[in-house]
């Protein structure tokens, strides 16, 4: 019996754990995102970026890339503001993007979103890492529809 009493506690200390690390996990994504700095440049990479590197999707074609105005960056500040919620956790390492945006804040910190228009399974998805110190602080996935894609890229796309 003791032995059974003392299984019962165990698990029940097991429980208190995880629901204590569950709640700060989310706690400290949930404060992380809301304390993105402002931004002070990006650029878009057409082909996307992929561990630092450009993707080649074609042979001998350099990826398109271009920075973003300073209204663009005034909108995008306004969408992760409207956006700032509603995170998922990745839990599997994504593919590579086929769109990436790069971004400087204003504390020193750097983020990118990515965006995956070439995996079906991903093309819904916009993903989110945000860089301090060099080290990632947030990585997160947000589901949109295709409208919902489709006015993002339309806001990060290139003035002429």
């Amino acid at each position: 019996m003791k032995k059974l009493i003392a299984f019962f506690k165990g698990i029940a200390a097991l429980g208190f754990v995880a629901i204590w690390l569950l709640w700060n996990l989310l706690w400290i994504r949930f404060w992380q995102l809301l304390k993105i700095a402002p931004l002070v440049s990006g650029e878009v990479v057409n082909d996307g970026i992929f561990k630092g590197n450009f993707i080649v999707l074609e042979k001998d074609k350099i990826p398109e890339s271009w920075s973003l105005s300073k209204g663009q960056l005034e909108k995008l500040s306004a969408w992760l503001k409207l956006h700032q919620s509603g995170w998922d956790m990745i839990l599997a390492s994504p593919p590579p993007p086929s769109y990436s945006v790069l971004l400087s804040h204003s504390d020193g910190s750097n983020s990118q979103i990515n965006l995956f228009s070439l995996n079906e399974s991903w093309s819904h998805a916009v993903h989110i890492s945000v860089f301090k110190s060099g080290k990632c602080v947030f990585g997160g996935s947000l589901h949109l529809s295709s409208g919902e894609i489709a006015s993002l890229k339309s806001l990060l796309s290139e003035e002429r």
